[in-house]
């Protein structure tokens, strides 16, 4: 699933030398995310609180994700 892969880019993350490419990657594969989680509220396959839940831990997450990019940024 897309957020497996998350899960993934972030556990390398953690062990690699390029932290920020593997960031990068962590951060579009977000992205998508967000997209098919709005398409799913659109086309009603969940309900709204549903979506306002998961939209919550999407966004803390990429804030999480955009922090240790910049981290890197100034390593």
């Amino acid at each position: 699933s897309g957020l497996l892969a998350v899960l993934e880019d972030l556990v390398d993350a953690a062990y690699s030398a390029n932290k920020a490419h593997v960031l990068s990657r962590a951060n579009r594969r977000l992205e998508v995310l967000r997209h098919l989680w709005r398409l799913a509220l659109e086309l009603r396959v969940i309900p709204l609180k549903r979506y306002e839940h998961g939209i919550k831990m999407m966004d803390d997450l990429g804030r999480q994700i955009g922090g240790w990019l910049k981290s890197q940024a100034r390593a």
